[in-house]
C-alpha cells in the first residue's frame, strides 16, 4: 500500500488503504486472511466509496476532498457545498462509513461499495472473493445486515447500523456475472406493483467487520449492531412443528406472531442461553419479532402442509392449466389469465409453443410437472386425469407415437436418424433441438419412473435408446457429455455440461433398470456412467458449464451437481473411495454459497441470481431464493448422509427443501422463487431487452412455471420416506417430524420408513407398523430396542419390525 496517496489504517482485524484526496476506499484486508486478498475493486468502472446521484438515467459522481484526518479514529471528506459527505470511523474490530448525500433534484442517492465478488469480470482467485449470500433488509426496518461469504470460508458483516433506502447489486445485462454493490438513501423513480414507495433519508452508516464462520458472523452483526439476532436449523416445518430458535444478544420483547396475525410474547420461555422453541400448529408464515431498546427486527418461518397436499395440488393444478393438447406442458402461465398464448420470459423463450425450441423444455420446464404427476400417483395412486395427462406428454409427445408423415415435434426423442446443427444423430437424440445433454437425463429419469408405474416393456427399448445415444453421441474420450448451444449471439460451442443438473443420474437409472430386467445393455451404460464420474474426479475445480466464450464464471449449480453425481454414483454404481473423497470437497466448498438469512425462502437456500430471466416476465436478474435448483446441494446432503454419517448433512438437506416450499400457492400454482433484491437488474441479450419498472422484494407473482415443481420430485426420492432425530446445538431436534412429550416421535414423511437418530436422543416411542431402518449417525454406536424385533444389525443401521404397531428404542 503507498502511504503517499493512501492513508493507511491497520489493527489486529482490518487493513484499510483510503485515498487521501477523495476518500476512495482502494484497498481492505481481513486480517484473519492467509491468502491477504484485496476485498474491494478500485479498477476501470468499480469503486468503493465514491457518492452518487442520479436524474433520468444520468448517473454522476460527487467530487469530495478531504477535510479532517484524526490519526486511528476518524476520516472526513465533503464537496464543497457540505452538503455530501463521507467520513470513516474505526473502532477495534469494525470500520464505520457515514456518508450523506444531497437529494435535490436527484431520483437515486447512495455510495458506490464494488467489493471483489466472485465472477465480477476482471477480477481473478476466485477461491478468496466474496459472495454476496445473504441480505436482510426490509423496507420498514431501522436496522439490518448483509453477510458476505467466501469460498475460502468466513465472511464479510455488512450491518446498516441507520436506515437505508435498499441495497443493490449491479447484474451484467446477460445475469450471470455481478458488476458491483451499492447502497441507497433515495430511489424516486420506482415504485412497487401495489404503489408503495421507498423511505428516503439523506443520511445513513454502514460498519464492517468479518467472522471466521456462521456463528461467529451472527455474533458480530449484534456485536457492531447492537440488535438481536435469531435464527433456527431451517427456516420452518411440516404438517406440525416444534422448532427451536436461538437468540443472539439482549432483547427486552420476543414476540411469536402466528398466519393469523396474533401476538404471543415468548420472552419468558428464553432459557439463559438465549434458546426457545416455537411451536407451529397450522400452515402459513410465523413471524418473531426481537426489541432491544428502541432496535426492533422480524425474522420468519414457514409452516407447510402435508407433503401429501402439497404435491396433490401441484400436480392438478398443472394438468389442469399447463398442458397444451399436443401433450407437452408451458413452461409458464401469466398468473392472472393462466394463459401462455403470445407471452415470452424476459430471455426471449416462449411460455408455451410446441414448434419453438427450449419453450416445453424436453424433460424440463414441462416436463417437471408431468414427472411430479407422476410422482404423485407412485405414491398416492393415480386418478384418471393424472394417468392420462402423463401418458399423454410422456407417449403422445416426448416419444411421438401416433404422429403421421413425420412431422416431429422439436425438444422431443427422436424417433429417426437426423442431422443438426452439423452433426448426425441416432435415434434417441432430441429432434431438432440444441444438445442440451440434461434435457436426455430428466427423460431417462421420467421413463424409469414411469416403467415402473405401468410396467410396460416397450418402455425399455425407448430408454435403451436415449441412454446408449447419450454415452455413444455425447460423451467424449475423456468420459465429459459434451453440449453444443449458443449461448452467445451465433457463437457455437461444445462445452463439458456433464454437471449441468444430473444426467449422469439419468444414466445410471437407466443402466440398473435395464441390467435388472435382463438387457445386456445396461452394463455399457454403466461403465459410460463410471466413465463420466471419473471424468468428474480428474477435472476438479474446474466448472465450464454455463460458461461464455472468454469469460470466467464460476455456476455454484455445477459446484452442487459435481458433488450429487458423485455421492450418488459412490451410492448406486460403485464405492470407488475416489467418488466419496471428492464430493467432500465439493461439498464443503458448496456450503458457502448457502444462504443463511434467517428468513423464509432465504435460510437454506443456494445462491443464484440468473433464474428469473428465463423463467419469468416480471424481474431481471436477481437473487433467486428457494429455487429449485437449491435442491441440488439439499439432495447431495441427503444422499452423504448415508455415506458419512453426519447429522448435520440431512439438517442442511431438510433445511434446503424447505426453502422451497413458500412459493407454492394453496392452489397449487408454484413461483419461480423468492427475490430479495428491491431493484432487480436489467437484460439486453440476443435481441431482448428488459429494463425494470417496479421494485421487486417478494415473489415474481406475474408468472407461474413448472420448474417450481422440481424440489417435489425430489422430496418424492427422500424426505417422502424419511425423518430425523439429533440435536442442534445441544437442543433436540425433529427432521420432518415432530417429538411430543412423552418422548412420542410423529413423522411427516407420507411413506415413513427411514429414521436417522444422533446418539444421546434418549427413548423414543413410535406408533408404526411394518418395517422400520434406523440409520445411526457418526459416534452411535448402539441402538437399545425395547419394542420390537431386530431383523438386522451392523455399525450404520438396524432393521426393526414393529411388535402390536408399535416400536420404542433407547439412544
Amino acid at each position: 500500500m503507498d502511504q503517499k496517496d493512501n492513508f493507511l489504517i491497520e489493527n489486529d482485524y482490518y487493513e484499510l488503504a483510503i485515498d487521501r484526496k477523495n476518500g476512495e476506499l482502494k484497498e481492505l484486508y481481513d486480517k484473519g486472511d492467509p491468502e491477504r486478498t484485496n476485498l474491494v475493486l478500485g479498477f476501470r468502472k468499480y469503486s468503493f466509496g465514491k457518492l452518487f446521484k442520479s436524474k433520468n438515467n444520468n448517473f454522476q459522481f460527487i467530487n469530495l476532498k478531504l477535510k479532517k484526518f484524526l490519526q486511528n479514529k476518524s476520516i472526513e471528506f465533503t464537496d464543497e457545498t457540505g452538503k455530501n459527505c463521507l467520513s470513516y470511523k474505526f473502532s477495534k474490530n469494525f470500520f464505520e462509513i457515514v456518508f450523506s448525500v444531497d437529494d435535490d433534484k436527484a431520483d437515486r442517492t447512495g455510495i458506490e461499495l464494488d467489493f471483489n465478488f466472485v465472477n465480477c469480470p476482471g477480477t481473478k482467485n476466485w477461491k478468496n472473493q466474496i459472495i454476496p449470500t445473504s441480505p436482510y433488509w426490509e423496507s420498514n426496518s431501522k436496522n439490518g445486515f448483509y453477510l458476505m461469504s467466501r469460498p475460502m470460508g468466513g465472511y464479510v458483516v455488512l450491518v446498516f447500523s441507520e436506515p437505508i433506502s435498499c441495497w443493490r447489486i449491479k447484474y451484467s445485462d446477460f445475469g450471470h456475472h455481478l458488476l458491483g454493490f451499492q447502497v441507497l438513501l433515495k430511489v424516486g423513480d420506482l415504485k412497487f406493483p401495489n404503489n408503495k414507495v421507498l423511505p428516503s433519508y439523506k443520511k445513513s452508516s454502514i460498519r464492517i467487520g468479518f467472522a471466521k464462520n456462521l456463528e461467529n458472523a451472527y455474533l458480530r452483526i449484534n456485536e457492531i449492531g447492537d440488535f438481536p439476532v435469531v435464527y433456527s436449523p431451517f427456516s420452518g416445518g411440516i404438517s406440525k412443528t416444534n422448532l427451536p430458535i436461538k437468540v443472539i444478544g439482549n432483547v427486552d420483547d420476543l414476540t411469536l406472531i402466528n398466519p393469523d396475525k396474533k401476538e404471543k410474547s415468548i420472552t419468558s420461555s428464553l432459557d439463559k442461553d438465549g434458546f426457545a422453541s416455537i411451536s407451529m400448529d397450522r400452515p402459513g408464515k410465523y413471524q418473531i419479532k426481537a426489541r432491544y431498546g428502541g432496535k426492533k427486527l422480524a425474522y420468519s418461518f414457514f409452516n407447510a402442509n402435508s407433503w401429501e397436499k402439497i404435491i396433490k395440488k401441484v400436480a392438478e393444478f398443472g394438468a389442469n392449466y399447463f398442458q397444451l393438447r399436443e401433450g407437452c406442458f408451458a413452461r409458464a402461465i401469466d398468473s392472472n389469465t393462466l394463459k401462455y398464448e403470445g407471452l415470452r420470459v424476459i430471455g426471449g423463450y416462449s411460455f408455451g409453443d410446441p414448434h419453438e425450441e427450449h419453450s416445453c423444455g424436453s424433460g424440463e420446464f414441462g416436463g417437471f410437472l408431468c414427472w411430479t404427476g407422476l410422482k404423485r400417483m407412485l405414491q398416492f395412486g393415480g386418478t384418471n386425469k393424472l394417468k392420462e395427462s402423463v401418458k399423454k406428454y410422456l407417449f403422445s409427445w416426448a416419444l411421438q407415437r401416433g404422429v403421421k408423415d413425420r412431422n416431429y415435434y422439436s425438444n422431443t426423442i427422436s424417433p429417426v436418424e437426423q442431422e443438426f446443427m452439423g452433426y448426425k444423430f441416432f435415434p434417441g437424440h432430441l429432434y431438432k433441438e440444441q444438445l442440451y445433454i440434461q434435457y436426455e437425463g430428466w427423460f431417462l429419469e421420467q421413463f424409469c419412473d414411469y416403467f415402473i408405474f405401468i410396467k410396460d416393456k416397450s418402455l425399455l427399448t425407448d430408454i435403451k435408446l436415449i441412454a446408449t445415444h447419450m454415452i455413444n453421441e455425447h460423451q467424449d474420450k475423456n468420459g465429459a457429455l459434451i453440449n453444443i448451444s449458443c449461448h452467445n449471439q451465433g457463437i457455437f460451442q461444445r462445452v463439458d455440461y456433464t454437471t449441468c443438473a444430473t444426467p449422469v443420474i439419468g444414466l445410471i437409472k437407466a443402466g440398473n433398470l435395464l441390467k435388472q430386467e435382463g438387457f445386456n445393455v445396461g452394463e455399457e451404460i454403466l461403465l459410460g456412467a463410471e466413465k463420466a464420474c471419473d471424468h468428474l474426479v480428474e477435472r476438479g475445480m474446474k466448472f465450464p458449464t454455463e460458461t461464455i466464450p472468454g469469460v470466467n464464471f464460476i455456476d455454484e449449480g455445477s459446484i452442487a451437481c459435481t458433488a450429487l453425481t458423485l455421492i450418488y454414483a459412490y451410492i448406486y454404481l460403485k464405492q470407488k473411495n475416489k467418488y466419496k473423497k471428492t464430493a467432500q470437497v465439493f461439498l464443503k466448498l458448496h456450503d458457502n454459497w448457502i444462504i443463511r438469512t434467517p428468513l423464509i425462502s432465504l435460510y437454506g437456500s443456494s445462491f443464484r441470481y440468473w433464474e428469473n430471466s428465463w423463467e419469468t416476465k416480471d424481474w431481471g436478474p436477481s437473487i433467486n431464493g428457494g429455487h429449485s435448483w437449491t435442491i441440488w446441494g439439499s439432495e447431495a446432503k441427503y444422499y452423504n448422509f448415508f455415506i458419512e454419517r453426519n447429522f448435520s448433512d440431512l439438517i442442511d438437506s431438510f433445511s434446503g427443501f424447505i426453502s422451497n416450499i413458500p412459493k407454492v400457492r394453496d392452489d397449487g400454482a408454484i413461483y419461480s422463487n423468492f427475490t430479495p433484491d428491491y431493484i432487480t437488474g436489467d437484460f439486453d441479450h440476443n435481441g431482448y431487452k428488459f429494463i425494470a419498472k417496479y421494485l421487486a422484494h417478494d415473489f415474481p407473482k406475474g408468472t407461474f412455471v413448472t420448474s417450481g415443481s422440481y424440489f417435489l420430485i425430489r422430496a418424492s426420492e427422500t424426505w417422502f420416506y424419511t425423518s430425523g432425530l439429533g440435536h442442534w446445538k445441544g437442543e433436540s431436534i425433529a427432521l420432518n417430524g415432530i417429538l411430543e412429550k412423552g418422548s412420542r416421535f410423529i413423522s411427516h414423511a407420507p411413506d415413513f420408513k427411514r429414521l436417522a437418530i444422533e446418539k444421546e436422543v434418549g427413548r423414543i416411542n413410535l406408533d408404526y407398523a411394518g418395517l422400520l431402518e434406523i440409520f445411526k449417525s457418526r459416534g452411535l454406536k448402539h441402538i437399545n430396542i425395547i419394542k420390537g424385533k431386530i431383523l438386522f444389525e451392523n455399525q450404520e443401521k438396524v432393521i426393526v419390525e414393529s411388535e402390536d404397531g408399535k416400536i420404542v428404542f433407547n439412544a
